[in-house]
């Protein structure tokens, strides 16, 4: 069974994903906030991260970088509803500092679900990061 770390700090978007991903057949950890996740890390080893970017304590961008700089073998996934706030391309910054896909909210569940089941089905997939919008 593939495992997913949902990391956001509104408790609801992450029941409403670990509702969607364990229908889906994921094992869900969850963490409201990125230095949350990277406890979480240490013990739990996720097919892949689902971060938001804006969270207090340490956002999603900071995640990313630090998740990469130490080399964890995880997909990730980001997702943002900072488009609302004037700065839209916080999604294209995710995928540039190593996000496999990035997303803006509301997500579209069913896109989002078949993304990350080809994303999490392809051990050796290489293709390029990917924004959705």
């Amino acid at each position: 069974m593939k495992t997913a770390l949902i990391v956001d700090d509104e408790p609801l978007v992450r029941r409403e994903l670990r509702e969607v991903l364990e229908r889906a057949g994921y094992a869900v950890a969850e963490a409201c906030s990125g230095r949350e996740a990277l406890q979480v890390l240490s013990d739990v080893k996720p097919a892949v991260l689902i971060t938001d970017i804006f969270m207090p304590d340490s956002d999603g961008i900071e995640l990313i970088r630090t998740v990469k700089s130490c080399h964890i073998n995880v997909r990730i996934v980001a997702m943002s509803s900072g488009g609302y706030f004037g700065f839209p391309n916080y999604p294209a910054l995710a995928t540039k500092l190593g996000a496999d896909l990035a997303y803006d909210k509301p997500l579209d569940l069913k896109r989002f679900l078949d993304d990350l089941n080809r994303l999490t089905s392809s051990e050796t997939a290489t293709a390029e990061p990917a924004v959705r919008v």
